[in-house]
Formats: structure tokens, sequence, C-alpha cells
């Protein structure tokens, strides 16, 4: 359970008050007798859409193959730029990949679940960490990925450095040079910052838990007293 809060203006830092999408989840691994994985169920919930791009969002499972995957059930895709297999999973990807939604506003306060089924079952230590590798597609232009920090793009994206303004990610780590991220993972029902306020200046500890590697204040999303700029 957990919340995942982008910035989509990637490789530039933007405003950087990661509420251009953020997506409340629960991930549920419906196991068999034996306690191997037969179906992955993702339950969404858009939780802010502060942008101005149409924003997509997807997840690679990076240790299973497309092969691996019976189907999938629930996503929603509307727009004409994703084409998926006959299995529900994306089409070019070495890893299966499947886009939960291409238009964030069809999902906007809509407890959503899409269900992935698995053509064999298979054990929860292979399959990994929810929420595995997700990543948000800005603006309808499937190779511009954003990814949690230092998870690598899928076989789709590219590092897109070529855009008006300053590439503040130059080695392509999801990191800036002072250990900014672009993408937050916390369980936690993140709350957004004001729109145009910083992440750092919302909340008082953020920097302080990014410069460090993410070893102090680690808990610097929750309510505790002094954590949250009020205003």
């Amino acid at each position: 359970v957990g919340t995942v809060a982008f910035e989509d203006l990637w490789p530039s830092n933007g405003d950087y008050d990661l509420n251009d999408l953020a997506v409340n989840y629960r991930v549920v691994a419906v196991l068999n007798a034996q306690n191997l994985a037969v179906q992955l169920d993702f339950i969404i919930n858009v939780s802010s859409i502060r942008a101005g791009f149409t924003n997509g969002f997807g997840i690679e499972l990076e240790s299973v193959l497309p092969s691996q995957i019976q189907g999938v059930t629930g996503n929603s895709l509307i727009h004409d730029y994703i084409t998926q297999n006959s299995n529900g999973t994306e089409s070019g990807q070495e890893n299966a990949v499947i886009i939960i939604f291409d238009d964030p506003y069809k999902m906007s306060n809509n407890e959503t679940t899409i269900t992935v089924s698995f053509t064999e079952p298979m054990s929860t230590s292979v399959l990994g960490t929810a929420p595995f590798n997700p990543f948000l597609i800005i603006d309808k232009t499937r190779e511009r990925e954003v990814h949690l920090p230092n998870e690598s793009a899928t076989s789709l994206g590219t590092s897109f450095f070529d855009i008006i303004g300053v590439n503040q990610d130059k080695d392509g780590n999801y990191l800036n040079d002072n250990g900014l991220p672009w993408a937050i993972d916390i369980m936690h029902d993140f709350k957004v910052p004001k729109e145009k306020i910083p992440i750092n200046e919302a909340y008082n500890f953020f920097s302080l838990w990014a410069i460090s590697g993410g070893v102090d204040y680690k808990d610097w999303y929750k309510d505790n007293p002094g954590y949250r700029n009020t205003d």
C-alpha cells in the first residue's frame, strides 16, 4: 500500500511540487494452495492531477516476461499511442509492462482494479516487491518516462534530453545533482503540496532526506509536528 507521485518536467526541475500525478495504490497477490502467485490485483486511485500535460502511468514487472502473462483486465487506454499484445501487455517490451492508463482524468477519484493473471504460478520472491517499477509517460510522448530514483527506463523509454531548458539528470538515474528525485514512492496517503510550491518548501525535512540518500528523516512525509509547512 502506498502512493507514487511525480514531477513531469523531467529532466528539468520544473516547479518541483511533485503533484503533477499522484497515484494511491494497493497491490494484492492472489496465491494458490502452494503459496504461488497466480494473479496480481492493482487497486489504484488517482489522487492528484495538477499538470498541464496528459500523462500516462505504467508498471514494469522487471522479473516477468511478456509471455508469462495470461491476460490484463481493467486498464484504461483511450488514446492511440500505446500498442498492446493480445494478452494486454505493452508490445515491444523485453519485460512485462502494463500501461495502467494513458489519461489520468478518466481515473481521478475512482478506485479501479487492474488484474494481471499469469500463465503459470510463480513465487512471490521472483515477482519482487510492489509497486515494482512504476513510471509516468509525459504528455502522450511514449519514449519520455519518469521513474523512481535509480530505476531503469523500459525498452521503449529513452534518455530524452533534447528539450528546451536545463538538463538536471545528465546521468539518467532520475536524481539531480543534489540527490533530489522526480518521483517518490511512500507507504502513506501522500498529501501533495499546493501548485507551484516546491515539495522541499512544503515538507521541511524533504531535502535533508533526499540529500542523505534516504538515510535521515525517513518519515519526512508524516503528520508529525514541525514536519510540514501548513501554509
